[in-house]
């Protein structure tokens, strides 16, 4: 169940990117508006399965779940492996993380496809000019991002939540925190991996900390501090 859970989410997630990736290529849309956009009507729908409808979704296995909707827990064989280095518990997700960008690493760094994304990057303009096909690339790009952050989605049911919730689509606010992330890394993806732990454990330790007088807020005020002097 595990790789057909990374499977469909890359699926699923490169599908949904597709729309605003069409948008941005056909009609010159903001991607990141619309692709955040979408997470609300995500949401909704996952909401509208759970919560408002008797679908397959929607726990029904107890009296408690019937009268109070939620959504159903994941079986025992989607829960995705942990890994014990020296005391501290390392889940699948990462090890999977490092993969892909190790993966997309090679992808812009040695293939003819990643020269040709960062030449329309710097300069679209150029890049039509040398006859390259930036409305395909566009497209690519985008739903090669949204099948990353389907398989990001996927880990986080296989190595947390273990449970269907359409919370989880809109109040962690990953989707702005992977923008943040990407800016500090300098859209290097190993970088990306070390900044996202950092930024994981910046988030946690506030958290913690909460219960010995230490405002949560300034979490968000050190890493404004950091993302304005990067």
């Amino acid at each position: 169940q595990i790789p057909a859970m990374i499977v469909a989410g890359a699926v699923w997630g490169a599908a949904w990117a597709l729309v605003p990736a069409v948008l941005r290529a056909f009609a010159s849309t903001n991607e990141i508006i619309t692709s955040l956009m979408l997470n609300y009507v995500a949401a909704l729908f996952l909401n509208y399965l759970i919560f408002d409808s008797l679908s397959y979704w929607r726990d029904t296995s107890t009296p408690d779940a019937q009268v109070f909707p939620q959504g159903k827990a994941l079986p025992a064989e989607a829960a995705w492996p942990t890994f014990d280095l020296r005391g501290m518990v390392v889940p699948f997700g990462f090890l999977l993380a490092i993969g892909v960008a190790a993966a997309l690493w090679v992808l812009y760094e040695r293939t003819r496809f990643g020269y040709e994304t960062k030449v329309i990057g710097d300069s679209p303009r150029a890049a039509r000019y040398a006859g390259m096909r930036t409305r395909r690339k566009i497209v690519a790009v985008m739903c090669l991002s949204g099948a990353i952050a389907g398989i990001g989605g996927a880990s986080q049911d296989g190595d947390f939540r273990h449970q269907l919730d359409a919370r989880g689509l809109t109040q962690p606010g990953y989707g702005y925190a992977g923008i943040v992330i990407a800016a500090l890394a300098r859209y290097n993806p190993f970088a990306v991996v070390l900044v996202a732990v950092l930024r994981g454990g910046l988030q946690n330790a506030g958290y913690a900390l909460q219960g010995a007088d230490f405002p949560s807020g300034l979490v968000g005020v050190m890493e404004g501090l950091i993302l304005f002097s990067a």
